[in-house]
């Protein structure tokens, strides 16, 4: 019997250490091109790949296809998709559920309008990639090679010199800041063909420009145990393990980094980025918003005793009037500021239980 429970306790040991994070990698076995395909009674040209990938369950990386015109240039594709050269690209998602996974063909078809083909007949390469989650190249394959004609005049200028997409580096002729009228900026990169790149940033919605995280006040501590893991009962003294925080008795939106997720998203902590566009030398512009949405628009308040500009600075509640800390509700009713129903994701706290928020105590004490 002792034997039993000293094996049963080995077992739980084992299945309780860390399992080993696996190298993200990728190999890229085959990559061929179809042509003369009819998608929603378009034509389109069919670009194929057949991959492993390792380390990437559950994450979504993608196949990047670029396209090399007649003088070995990068060519304009009309993609959405912009490299931060200035680069047009397709791209397609793929979301493997093992750590270990093959796709024995993934492909994606543009229709021809799309590639943008030269006028008359003429030879161009593909070049395919595969992405990890966070855009990194982890295999490339050899260029192929297809033949491509173009019915009327194209306005494709050359790119940059045929460098991979993994080894686009710096060939930004200019770069510099256009600070906008209410908190936001954009940053411009002008490369050496005419190609402008714009970012445009606006302050974080979560933290309001302070790289705090607002759902600790920036302690690193979880909100409900406050730090120590679980919660001891009033009266018996019975001690409950926290399900906030899963007995880490660390915030679960920074894992107690103390930091806002806006300071792990670039180079600029305090701001995220609202959008992207493109402009070409021919004047042509692709455009993109952002989307971050990870935090709650802010809620007025009715308190006659605080203005909504002493509250703006306010580090307790990062302008929003609420206290982002739970509570029970048990308070002064003239103190309870939101009520959220199990289910729901609170927009304070973003936690989806049934609880209370009572009212910021440094900027927006209710008055009696």
């Amino acid at each position: 019997m002792g034997k039993k429970i000293k094996i049963l306790l080995l077992l739980m040991f084992v299945a309780s250490l860390p399992a080993l994070a696996i190298e993200k990698s990728a190999k890229i076995k085959r990559v061929w091109i179809e042509h003369d395909v009819t998608l929603n009674n378009k034509k389109a040209v069919k670009f194929h790949c057949d991959f492993d990938v390792n380390g990437m369950n559950g994450l979504t990386g993608y196949m990047s296809i670029w396209l090399k015109g007649p003088s070995g240039d990068w060519h304009k594709v009309n993609a959405s998709n912009v490299s931060n050269k200035g680069i047009p690209y397709f791209k397609w998602n793929y979301k493997p559920g093992y750590d270990n996974a093959t796709y024995s063909d993934l492909w994606y078809a543009p229709y021809i309008d799309k590639l943008n083909l030269l006028p008359g007949k003429n030879t161009y390469q593909a070049v395919i990639c595969i992405h990890d989650n966070d855009g990194i190249v982890l295999a490339q394959a050899n260029p192929i090679e297809f033949t491509g004609t173009g019915a009327v005049a194209s306005n494709n200028s050359s790119y940059t010199p045929s460098q991979s997409p993994a080894q686009q580096n710096n060939n930004t002729e200019k770069e510099w800041r256009e600070d906008l009228g209410y908190g936001g900026f954009v940053i411009v990169k002008q490369y050496a063909n005419g190609t402008q790149f714009r970012t445009r940033y606006r302050l974080c919605p979560n933290c309001r420009g302070g790289g705090m995280c607002a759902a600790c006040i920036g302690t690193g501590y979880c909100g409900i145990c406050q730090g120590r893991g679980g919660i001891i009962s009033a009266g018996y003294g019975n001690y409950y393990p926290c399900a906030m925080c899963m007995q880490t008795g660390l915030c679960q939106q920074c894992k107690g980094s103390r930091k806002c997720m806006c300071t792990t998203l670039g180079n600029y902590p305090g701001y995220v980025i609202g959008g992207t566009s493109t402009i070409y030398p021919d004047g042509s512009t692709v455009s993109n918003k952002a989307d971050y949405n990870n935090s709650s628009s802010s809620s007025s308040s009715s308190s006659k005793s605080n203005s909504s500009s002493s509250r703006a600075g306010c580090t307790k509640c990062g302008g929003t009037g609420v206290n982002p800390t739970q509570s029970s509700g048990g308070g002064l009713q003239s103190w309870v500021a939101y009520y959220n129903t199990s289910g729901n994701k609170c927009p304070y706290c973003a936690n989806y239980n049934s609880h209370f928020h009572e009212k910021c105590p440094r900027c927006n004490v209710p008055t009696r």
